[in-house]
């Protein structure tokens, strides 16, 4: 056999590359991932499209911890909508922050990709307590905080 002998050398060569691999130490696990940083942003006079969802500093904004009545149309078949009358709830959020400044400090992102956020006005008010307390809301999706005296950071989830 004439070429048994680069057959043996090869296999002698694979042998010890894999011997090396097995042998190398392992490399570092990759570093973690830090968390991510609260995002917190704010505007003057957000426009209001109905009452649990606002457009602040270019960001769609679903308040946190509560469901407020879908305009018409948007309640569809198999899904379960908050009763009540969905222009007085987009009304009465209007009323709160019509001329003010919120402030809001982002929590999640939704399925439609929305800021999930707590959000407050200058004056300290809850959007999403207030919502709640004036019945145009319910709590649903998320634990809501409404102990909270006015002037207080919004409460961590």
């Amino acid at each position: 056999m004439r070429g048994a002998p680069h057959f043996k050398i090869a296999t002698i060569v694979l042998l010890a590359v894999g011997a090396l691999h097995f042998l190398s130490p392992a490399p570092p696990p990759p570093p973690p991932v830090p968390a991510p940083k609260e995002v917190t942003f704010s505007c003057l006079d957000p426009y209001v499209v109905d009452g649990d969802t606002l457009h602040c500093a270019g960001r769609r904004v679903r308040l946190n911890g509560i469901d407020a009545p879908e305009m018409p149309e948007h309640c569809v078949e198999g899904r379960h909508c908050t009763p009540g009358n969905p222009f007085a709830a987009r009304k009465f959020l209007t009323s709160l922050v019509k001329g003010k400044r919120i402030t809001c400090h982002q929590q999640d992102k939704d399925s439609y990709g929305r800021s999930v956020a707590l959000c407050k006005t200058d004056d300290g008010t809850d959007l999403s307590c207030a919502m709640v307390k004036s019945g145009h809301a319910v709590r649903r999706y998320a634990p809501l905080d409404c102990s909270s005296p006015p002037d207080s950071p919004p409460a961590r989830q």
